[in-house]
């Protein structure tokens, strides 16, 4: 029964196989939980992030509002100081600048 031999070192290889299959999978299971856990965590970190830049495009516009309203009267106390104190010239050249329009890098 030289048959029979075979189909038992067949079995046993199979259960060998069968063995290391689950062992990978479990492994394979693992690792899908810990990058399950981590894109959670990244989530999570991704939504503090635009709340935080939401904030800080707010304040941005009202820096860049508040400046735009002032930049003519500040302009003039600079000019009328600089000219009390002999600096300043008679034209706009001292004048504060315009903030240069963002640029989108999109």
């Amino acid at each position: 029964m030289n048959y029979q031999i075979d189909l038992d070192e067949i079995k046993l290889i199979l259960l060998k196989m069968e063995k290391t299959i689950n062992t990978k999978l479990e492994l394979i299971d693992k690792k899908l939980d810990e990058l399950n856990n981590k894109i959670e965590k990244n989530e999570g970190e991704i939504s503090e992030l635009k709340s935080s830049c939401k904030k800080m495009d707010t304040h941005i516009d009202f820096v860049e509002n508040t400046y735009d309203k002032l930049r003519a009267p500040l302009g003039f106390i600079k000019r009328n100081v600089e000219r009390f104190i002999g600096y300043g010239s008679k034209n706009d050249e001292n004048c504060l600048p315009a903030l240069p329009e963002p640029k989108n890098n999109q």
